[in-house]
């Protein structure tokens, strides 16, 4: 008997070492209207190689169980939002933090009218140590998708990424080295040049973009300019 609830203790006292500590939070947008079925990401930075992916339940709310004690990044993705993301946040053994709310700006002017193009969602790859993928496709105004546009990736000064071309779907795929800030330059002749917001990479993560839409221009060496943008919204959504 007494060898039965030495077993038990022993069970319970290794699966408590195993837990390091928590990270709780929530997700809400600039109202403080809560978010559900936001995607959350957390990563460690030191020691590096944990990850784990979570959604916010219907109270907005996240919660992650860690095994180690570190330094963590925790990344929030939504549809229609711009993403946020805390790094550094410091877990001691056995502690419990609660991060405060995170906070998500709308990805919007006027009535549904996109400022700058954000990753649509962020997946994790089968291998961690893949390198970062990021995939999009290409459409005219009317969503038609166009063949042959020039993404030209924005991988910073000590990166080298090669431009590459949609094919006969619109569609483009490139992949990115880790823990870089990147953007995406997209050109085709006829249309306004767009350029795509920063975000940071990481191997075996990959990151698609929602469907860029290039808006048509037909002035000499339009396609090397931006749109130029529209007047503020001053109207009322109905």
């Amino acid at each position: 008997m007494m060898a039965r609830w030495l077993a038990i203790a022993c069970a319970v006292w290794s699966t408590a070492s195993a837990v390091a500590g928590t990270v709780t939070g929530s997700v809400v947008d600039s109202t403080g209207a809560i978010i559900s079925r936001a995607t959350v990401y957390l990563r460690s930075e030191q020691p590096a190689g944990f990850r784990e992916r979570t959604t916010t339940d219907e109270n907005g709310s996240f919660h992650f169980t860690l095994a180690a004690a570190g330094s963590y990044r925790i990344d929030v993705h939504s549809p229609g939002f711009f993403p946020e993301m805390i790094a550094g946040v410091p877990v001691a053994e056995g502690a419990a933090v609660a991060l405060p709310p995170m906070k998500l700006q709308v990805a919007i002017l006027g009535c549904g009218e996109t400022d700058r193009v954000v990753p649509g969602d962020v997946r994790l790859l089968h291998d961690p140590n893949e390198r970062g993928i990021v995939r999009g496709a290409v459409a005219n105004e009317r969503g038609v998708a166009l063949a042959g546009v020039i993404v030209t990736p924005n991988c910073g000064p000590n990166s080298k990424c090669l431009p590459v071309r949609t094919d006969v779907n619109g569609r483009f795929q490139f992949s990115a080295p880790n823990r870089q800030k990147v953007s995406v330059t997209v050109s085709h002749p006829g249309y306004f040049l767009s350029v795509q917001k920063e975000f940071t990479t990481f191997d075996g993560t990959e990151f698609l973009y929602d469907p860029i839409r290039l808006a048509r221009c037909n002035t000499p060496g339009c396609h090397k300019r931006t749109k130029p943008p529209a007047p503020p919204f001053t109207g009322v959504c109905l």
